[in-house]
């Protein structure tokens, strides 16, 4: 039996980055788009065109450049592709001025017809398999009714859920997470501006009961479609997708919190959010204990981060903390999730971020060193309790060999200072800030020449604790340039001799076990 050829049609490959081609021709298509905005101004001045042969002028110029597009495709894949996205983009600044600057056509018109182009855009898009042009094409959806300035409300909220359906459906049908991504930001400026609060009112945006049900269904779709595919394809969450759970969790969680802030209190809020939360952490456990679904360790960590971030809102709305303390549980749930994603994956992206969100704990802790100025105790606790946590974290990666130099020095680092905001803490208490300074020179003391001792006898077994040594060494000069210039001097007679005395021994204790 002869064997019979199927024959294929190829598609159009993604790019991984912007070649010199795709560069030169963007470049191109700015011109262009400059060139036509600078047309329209200068024939409005000269009045040597009419608006209604502006506006066709205009849409004309980006026909033309799609036709071009097509016919040079097979030749010039990248260029075409290039050039159906500007001539997405002319059509939408030409239609935007005929509806806004000339008024010359009927909004809803307008509406029709770019609706078009941007279902054409997305046919395109899905033939030729790119995801450069479905990105031109779904902003360009997104942007419709701010271009030709429709403002029916309830017509806006099934516009925008149709297309987000739309949009999910593309992005799971072609495994384009991004583009999840880039549509839920692009959502974004509709939740906040077209949704009302109840207890106020407002002659434009959506009825409040209409406001909420909108957040809701977004939020659910929105996260519901990110894990579901992970869960359908067997594989781990994307970093897009990563992005767009948490980034939803919060944008929901304020949303939330604008639209029935004047008729809930914020606990109650805070109880509404902890449903979400629980669910979130549901699923994360249950897929945890799934065999099936056990090894999507990177699916499994964003479920549970989505969730803790809702969590931690949510608790910090409960207690009534009106700071920004509190997102430090966030940058510190971020920071260890990247670098767990880090660890699992190699991927340096997953890396950037996690040092970012480092970042942001190290400034939370620098602002927080002293917890005596702090108006309420319970906050000052709350300091003292996330610092302990931050530092037990870092020791637990350092010890599964995760990043152990960074997370080696960070315990260090973070034990040395979180002694400092012990005593801050302790002055709350204790009358006499003196006698608390003497005690932390000392525990500074203690904990200096433990670390220097420890890992100068690990170093002998293991030269990667020279670093650790130089901390401890660097704690030591600290600790008794504090005890020399400052503690030694506040003492009264009787006490200074045996601080002194104290002191000494403390040295000559230290120098003998180092010498041993």
């Amino acid at each position: 039996m002869a064997k019979t050829r199927l024959q294929v049609k190829k598609s159009e490959p993604e790019y991984s980055g912007p070649s010199f081609t795709t560069i030169i021709t963007t470049a191109g298509i700015i011109g262009l788009i400059v060139a036509l905005i600078a047309f329209f101004r200068y024939t409005l001045v000269m009045d040597i065109f009419g608006p209604t042969a502006r506006t066709i002028i205009g849409v004309v110029i980006g026909l033309v450049l799609f036709g071009i597009g097509i016919y040079v495709y097979d030749r010039h894949p990248r260029w075409s592709l290039v050039s159906f996205g500007g001539a997405i983009f002319i059509e939408y600044l030409s239609f935007g001025m005929g509806v806004h600057k000339y008024g010359i056509i009927n909004p809803y018109l307008g509406f029709i017809a770019l609706l078009v182009f941007t279902i054409i855009g997305v046919l395109f898009s899905l033939k030729y398999n790119s995801l450069m042009l479905a990105h031109y094409s779904i902003i360009g959806g997104f942007l419709i009714p701010w271009v030709v300035n429709i403002q029916y409300d309830i017509f806006l909220l099934g516009f925008y859920f149709i297309l987000v359906l739309g949009v999910l459906f593309i992005s799971a049908l072609r495994n384009w997470s991004s583009l999840r991504l880039v549509s839920y930001l692009f959502l974004i400026p509709y939740q906040l501006s077209q949704f009302n609060a109840f207890g106020i009112r407002t002659s434009t945006g959506l009825e409040p009961v209409l406001s909420l049900i909108a957040a809701i269904a977004f939020f659910l779709v929105y996260n519901m479609s990110s894990i579901k595919f992970s869960l359908d394809k067997k594989i781990n969450i994307s970093v897009a997708d990563i992005f767009t759970l948490n980034l939803n969790s919060l944008v929901f969680a304020s949303i939330l919190y604008s639209l029935i802030r004047h008729i809930m209190t914020t606990q109650q809020i805070a109880l509404i959010l902890l449903i979400p939360s629980g669910l979130f952490l549901l699923e994360g456990y249950f897929l945890k204990t799934n065999k099936k679904a056990n090894s999507l360790t990177t699916t499994i960590n964003s479920i549970l981060a989505a969730g803790i971030i809702l969590l931690n809102i949510a608790i910090a709305m409960l207690v009534g903390y009106d700071n920004h303390n509190y997102f430090i549980i966030m940058y510190g749930v971020e920071w260890v999730l990247f670098t767990l994603l880090h660890e699992n994956t190699e991927n340096q992206f997953y890396n950037a971020f996690s040092k970012i969100f480092l970042v942001f704990v190290a400034l939370w802790v620098l602002v927080n060193l002293n917890v005596s100025y702090m108006r309420l105790t319970s906050e000052a606790t709350f300091v003292i309790v996330v610092f302990a946590v931050l530092i037990g974290v870092a020791y637990s990666l350092a010890r599964n060999y995760i990043e152990p130099k960074l997370n080696a020095g960070l315990t260090s680092v973070g034990l040395f200072a979180f002694l400092y905001t012990l005593s801050s803490y302790l002055e709350r208490f204790i009358a006499k800030d003196n006698i608390v300074s003497i005690i932390l020179s000392l525990t500074w003391l203690v904990y200096s020449l433990s670390l220097y001792i420890y890992a100068e006898r690990m170093q002998r077994r293991d030269d990667s604790y020279g670093s650790l040594k130089i901390l401890g060494l660097i704690f030591v000069i600290i600790t008794l340039i504090k005890i020399a210039l400052f503690d030694l001097f506040i003492l009264t007679d009787v006490y200074r001799i045996l601080g002194f005395a104290i002191f000494g021994i403390l040295l000559l204790l230290g120098g003998y076990i180092l010498k041993k």
